[in-house]
């Protein structure tokens, strides 16, 4: 039996609260003192000027419209190698346009795909080891719950209203937060991107932000995308539409409505699928001190099924999220409570969730992260906590040590048969047949493992090794369409090691780096979804001219995958073995000023055996080109 409907007036009244609250002076966050984020794609920002706008317009505009100020809830953690998470900027990621959500994660060490087909197709993401159902996806601090099974529909996610993007991969699982775009200039600001290639691949992005009234700014943006596909009968299309008002009172209290819709349509043969999304959320933040901050978040989450099915909908739940976060020089700390109604159809995700983070540096060079979560479902909980140290005996050698322990929930998805009442004949107007329908569940899945290494970084680049290890563990499938049904599996105890290079080539001037990682497991064939071994090295090329006026950027990379094992079909157990492959990508883009051309070319050598899983398509070139350009007024 599920909990019954929450009530969240106490939500819309903790919400009003805190934008009442008492002005506080202005925040700011002391950075960390250890070196991070040296794991990242050598993308720097754009060095052309922000601004070309005359300066007597830039000033007529300024004086006829003030920007609100929603303070940002800081980021209280660290990032780099050594906690394995990554931070990238609206900046650095624009120098790769037309790439999802889910190809930018691709890039990071230990993260592999398992996708049915082509570009569209369901795909699922997993890292150490863990199988299936372990990412989730947190757009500003608000989770995007994923549909009808355990993976979210990262391709439908734009990163054009994205301004900054933190990933973190560790036992627990892949977290994914994402902040969106908010304008930080009195001129209107806006992005267009189009693009097409092979399979009839055509790609519409936009945003558009300005401000509509003192301290009011209003954002909207779409982004199309549809193909005939990059293999056999494997139509895609999607759009995604977001509105989003924010105001702020003053320098410390910000209100914010968004609303988003994504639509999804699979064609063909290969897991069709098609349905609709909504989410609508309330956001409301406070800065109580310079160092204290407070968020509340309320949000509704419905999505339909455009089929034929006995129970259509495939998500209707509502959301509440109390945060709060404090920072210091020496000491960082995150506190979160989210609550979920049982939803109707209900929702196999926790009902309570409370989780606490920390950072403390109590000497220089030793930094100590502590993470810890407590959830609960239908009166069962699940509980994990990591404890993560960083040392730098000396520059450039830092030393860290992470441990993990507890359990965690994973959904997961079936198919069962119910009956149901049809029309028949005149002579039997009604006849009771079974049809399949989706349940769900959580099951509880040991967490506890280890992982530890070292890592040199300077002015030549960076690099790294580590270690890592988990106890034997219930793992399940992604629950998407080609492997819903399969049977959960007790995995036995895995070893594993990783490596990461980002080295700038001598007498380039940083123009021309090295850099990949390479993951190997040991008898990792052995669990689900683990290869033995994956790996990516590439050569990037970056340089401004003109006094930034012009600036390539070439990436050539090769990937190795070895084998894994996969279900041969759906429902049925982990024991096909996939064969190993190599590919070839190479990435290219050019600004010129304000304007981007760009060329993405997977798969140059067309090794049509590169395949995730078997009774696929067989996996062809994917060439993706366009032109994407700004307005700064």
């Amino acid at each position: 039996m599920r909990a019954r409907p929450l009530r969240w007036a106490w939500l819309v009244a903790f919400l009003s609260v805190v934008l009442l609250l008492p002005v506080a002076g202005l925040a700011q966050v002391t950075p960390d003192t250890i070196p991070e984020d040296t794991v990242r794609i050598p993308i720097p920002p754009d060095e052309a000027e922000e601004d070309t706008i005359p300066t007597e317009l830039r000033e007529q505009a300024e004086s006829s419209v003030e920007v609100p100020v929603i303070p940002p809830f800081p980021d209280i953690l660290p990032s780099g190698w050594a906690t394995g998470s990554w931070v990238w900027t609206r900046e650095e990621f624009a120098q790769l346009p037309g790439l999802t959500l889910l190809d930018f994660l691709e890039l990071l060490p230990g993260i592999t795909r398992f996708r049915a087909g082509g570009f569209g197709r369901p795909v699922g993401l997993t890292a150490m080891g863990f199988a299936g159902a372990r990412l989730r996806v947190f757009l500003n601090g608000y989770e995007l719950d994923s549909l009808g099974s355990g993976m979210p529909e990262l391709e439908a996610l734009s990163l054009y209203d994205v301004s900054s993007l933190r990933i973190e991969r560790s036992l627990m699982g892949i977290r994914v937060e994402v902040e969106t775009y908010e304008l930080h200039r009195p001129e209107p600001y806006s992005i267009v991107e189009l693009g097409t290639g092979a399979s009839q691949i055509r790609l519409l992005r936009a945003l558009f932000s300005r401000g509509i009234r003192r301290h009011t700014t209003a954002t909207g943006a779409f982004d199309i995308v549809s193909t005939s596909g990059v293999g056999i009968n494997e139509d895609y299309s999607q759009s995604n539409a977001v509105f989003r008002l924010s105001h702020g009172f003053n320098d410390d209290t910000g209100l914010e409505l968004e609303w988003r819709r994504t639509g999804i349509d699979r064609s063909g043969t290969v897991y069709p699928r098609e349905y609709t999304r909504s989410d609508l959320v309330l956001r409301g933040t406070r800065r109580l001190t310079d160092r204290l901050f407070l968020q509340a978040i309320v949000g509704r989450s419905s999505a339909e099924e455009k089929a034929d099915t006995v129970i259509p909908e495939l998500l209707r739940t509502t959301q509440g999220v109390l945060r709060g976060a404090y920072s210091s020089e020496r000491f960082g700390l995150e506190a979160t409570t989210r609550v979920r109604d049982s939803g109707d159809p209900p929702s196999p995700m926790p009902t309570f969730e409370a989780g606490l983070r920390s950072v403390l540096r109590p000497v220089r060079g030793l930094r100590l992260e502590t993470e810890g979560d407590l959830a609960n479902a239908d009166g069962t909980a699940a509980s994990s906590v990591r404890v993560t140290a960083t040392a730098t005996p000396f520059a450039p050698l830092s030393v860290f040590g992470s441990v993990t322990a507890g359990t965690r929930f994973v959904p997961h998805y079936f198919p069962v048969q119910v009956p149901d009442t049809i029309e028949g004949p005149p002579e039997e107007p009604l006849d009771t047949v079974l049809v399949d329908v989706l349940a769900d569940s959580l099951f509880v899945a040991d967490v506890t493992g280890w992982r530890g290494g070292v890592e040199l970084s300077g002015p030549f680049g960076a690099l790294g090794i580590a270690a890592f290890g988990s106890t034997g563990t219930d793992l399940g499938p992604f629950s998407l369409p080609f492997d819903r049904g399969s049977p959960t599996v007790s995995g036995e105890s895995l070893l594993g090691g990783e490596a990461f290079f980002n080295i700038g080539v001598p007498g380039t001037s940083g123009a021309l780096r090295l850099e990949g990682w390479y993951t190997h497991f040991d008898d990792g064939g052995s669990r689900p979804y683990v290869p033995t071994s994956i790996g990516r090295a590439g050569i990037v090329f970056h340089r401004a001219y003109y006094e930034g006026q012009l600036e390539p950027v070439v990436r050539i990379e090769g990937i190795r995958r070895g084998r894994a094992f996969v279900p041969e079909e759906p429902g049925l157990p982990f024991d096909t073995s996939t064969d190993p492959y190599q590919l070839l990508n190479f990435y290219f883009t050019l600004r010129i000023i304000d304007v981007r051309a760009y060329l993405i070319w997977e798969n140059i050598l067309n090794d049509q055996t590169a395949i995730d899983m078997p009774g696929v398509p067989p996996a062809f070139p994917r060439i993706v080109y366009g032109v994407s350009w700004r307005f700064t007024n």
